[in-house]
This record gives structure tokens, C-alpha cells and sequence, in this order.
């Protein structure tokens, strides 16, 4: 039988959240434990550097599964991993997927007990949006976010990513290295994650008028 709930007891109950400040509360909000975000936009505007920088201060607060299905265990991602100073980071605090599939990162997240699951990206993988739902309900205690490439529109460039969007605690828009955020959790405000690309961004004024730090 469906169950039913009411408002008198939904007030009365406490929910598990992350009792984080700075960075991590200006841009996500005060998150459940199990939250869901999604992060696009075009090609080289700075997604994978920000959630690297996520994964940086996340690891304060949990154990990270990271499925790099673009990059793998290459150049690229060695280099990130040095300009953020990952490199002496432990498999015990974020464990790399490399170039896992769908059916591969489940058997991992079986046996792994990260509580945050960064997958990079949904687009390379081919993740449905049926498979994002058995996700959040084979784990539901542990959350997810995602990296999607851009179409028309300023939107997710598959329709799996526009549904997934939609499904999402935290929507996030990288464009011209600034983040900006729409979370169910708070107000958020935007952040600067390539201060030199930043100055190519259309509102880069309203960003110094509201003084997010741009370092020369």
C-alpha cells in the first residue's frame, strides 16, 4: 500500500544534513546528506576543475567515488590533480573509477562506501534517466553529482540530461569559469573558478559589484 504522510509529521522530523560552512554552503546551500546535483555547460569553461575543487572540500566530510569516464587515468586529469593539489590524496578518501560503466560502477558502489559519488560524465557514459532513478534508489543514503555537456539553449545537451536536471537538488551552469547555482537548500551565490576566463563571463560587472573575490 502507497504510503501518506502529513504536514504536522513532516515538521516533527529531522533530517540529516551537512553541517558545512563557506565555499561549500555559498554555492550548494545547507544540503540533505543525500543530495542530487547536476553541472553543465560547454566544452573547456572550467566543470571539471569545479568539481575537483567540490572534491577537495567534500573529502572533509566523506569518502568520495570519482568515475573519470572522459579522462581516466591519463594527462589530463594528473595535471587537475596537481594545479589542485590532490596529488597526495589516499584511495581510502577518493576512489577513482577508470572509465567505469554503468554496470562497472555499480558492482563498485556495491562495495564502496563513499558517500559521495561524482560521475564525469553522464554524457560519455550514456546514463539514462531510468538509471539515474535506480541510482538515487539502490543508494539512497548517498549523493550524487553529475557533469553534462551543453546543447542549445543553455541546457543539458541530451534529452536523459534535461530530465535529469529537472530531478536535481542543485542545478549548476558553468560558464566562462563562474558557477552559478540553483539549489532546493538556500540561496547560493556564484563562483568564480578560472578567475581569467571569468572576465570573458556577460555578467562579470554584477560578479565584482557583489564583490566575488577575481584575483589578477
Amino acid at each position: 500500500m502507497a504510503e501518506t504522510f502529513s504536514f504536522q509529521r513532516l515538521a516533527k522530523r529531522q533530517f540529516k544534513s551537512y553541517d558545512w560552512d563557506g565555499f561549500l554552503l555559498e554555492t550548494l546551500g545547507n544540503c540533505e546528506r543525500n543530495f542530487s546535483m547536476l553541472i553543465w555547460g560547454q566544452s573547456a569553461q572550467g566543470k571539471s576543475t569545479f568539481v575537483m575543487m567540490l572534491m577537495k572540500e567534500l573529502m572533509q566530510y566523506g569518502k568520495i567515488y570519482f568515475n573519470s569516464i572522459e579522462q581516466g587515468e591519463g594527462l589530463s586529469l594528473q595535471q587537475a590533480s596537481e594545479r589542485l593539489g590532490l596529488t597526495e590524496v589516499k584511495a581510502t578518501e577518493i576512489s577513482i573509477g577508470n572509465k567505469h560503466s554503468y554496470s562497472q560502477m555499480l558492482k563498485t558502489l556495491e562495495k564502496n562506501r563513499a558517500n559521495f559519488v561524482i560521475i564525469d560524465s553522464i554524457d560519455y557514459m550514456g546514463l539514462s534517466a531510468d538509471q539515474y532513478r535506480e541510482l538515487r534508489s539502490q543508494f539512497p543514503n548517498k549523493a550524487f553529482i553529475m557533469i553534462s555537456w551543453e546543447g542549445y539553449g543553455r541546457k543539458p545537451q541530451t534529452q536523459a540530461g534535461k530530465d535529469i536536471r529537472y530531478m536535481s537538488d542543485i542545478k549548476c551552469r558553468v560558464d566562462s569559469g563562474v558557477a552559478i547555482t540553483e539549489s532546493r537548500f538556500g540561496e547560493t551565490k556564484p563562483f568564480v573558478i578560472l578567475p581569467e576566463k571569468a572576465r570573458e563571463h556577460p555578467k562579470f560587472k554584477e560578479l565584482v559589484e557583489f564583490e566575488i573575490p577575481i584575483q589578477d
